[in-house]
């Protein structure tokens, strides 16, 4: 069973010449750790009509509130406290919550590594970025580091920056670095981009800034950002029996955790 991030960032002392060790630690049964995630997406879906294409311009705005517990059994309860969905489109604005909106969750982590419910069956659709933000940690670097060290960040790890939509990757160059260590704040920034299989298609992501600040005192991470692009197809469904393409040509997305 692979630790969950909330709480699980400690500053572990100093390594030979100076390095820093950032390592993942449990963190204490039935605490209740707050997560929050924004993000703004400018998009175009292309559709097909016989030969024609439609293309659609849509704009996003998400925020998404989460209270999420672990039990002594390792199985995680996460709870959406607050769901709002704001969706742009030439024909007008509507105002909806998101598919996780008011729902809770028991999940656990399966040998594979991928979030589960606890009866072992796939997450719902449309739910499959639920704990993603959990993934995070795995940005941490594998060795003691000094302030403007680089490392890479391994394949099974960086297709998950897509808050665990991702269900395989196949190509991924993503660097992270140690940015600095003020006081009990520790700020890693990464970028880079990677391809991979997400549930009905693929995905082509370029981070171009990324970040997490960590708290190490209260050994959680506080905030995490990144700025980038996204491509995407996907396969026919029943509403698009030709399948279409996705283009996201502004990606931001903002994760608190408190």
């Amino acid at each position: 069973m692979r630790t969950w991030v909330a709480g699980l960032i400690a500053l572990a002392g100093c390594a030979g010449g100076g390095g820093l060790r950032l390592e993942a630690r449990p963190p204490a049964v039935d605490q209740t750790v707050t997560v929050t995630v924004s993000s703004e997406l400018d998009f175009e879906l292309v559709t097909y009509k016989g030969l024609e294409e439609n293309i659609q311009r849509l704009s996003q705005e998400m925020t998404e509130t989460f209270e999420q517990t672990l039990a002594a059994d390792q199985t995680l309860s996460i709870r959406c406290v607050g769901s709002e969905v704001r969706l742009t489109r030439t024909s007008g604005i509507e105002k909806k919550v998101s598919p996780l909106g008011g729902r809770t969750f028991q999940v656990r982590r399966s040998e594979s590594g991928a979030i589960r419910l606890s009866d072992g069956s796939p997450l719902p659709v449309n739910c499959e970025s639920l704990g993603g933000w959990e993934e995070y940690v795995r940005l941490l670097p594998p060795t003691a580091v000094k302030v403007g060290d680089t490392w890479r960040v391994k394949q099974d790890v960086a297709g998950l920056l897509t808050l665990g939509s991702l269900t395989d990757t196949t190509q991924v160059e993503v660097v992270a670095q140690l940015i600095s260590i003020n006081g009990d704040e520790a700020t890693i920034a990464f970028q880079g981009g990677f391809e991979g299989a997400i549930p009905g298609g693929r995905l082509k992501m370029l981070i171009s800034d990324g970040s997490m600040v960590f708290d190490m005192k209260r050994k959680l991470p506080r905030v995490i950002t990144l700025t980038g692009e996204a491509s995407g197809t996907h396969d026919a469904s029943e509403n698009f029996p030709k399948g279409f393409r996705s283009h996201t040509r502004k990606l931001q997305v903002r994760i608190e955790m408190k």
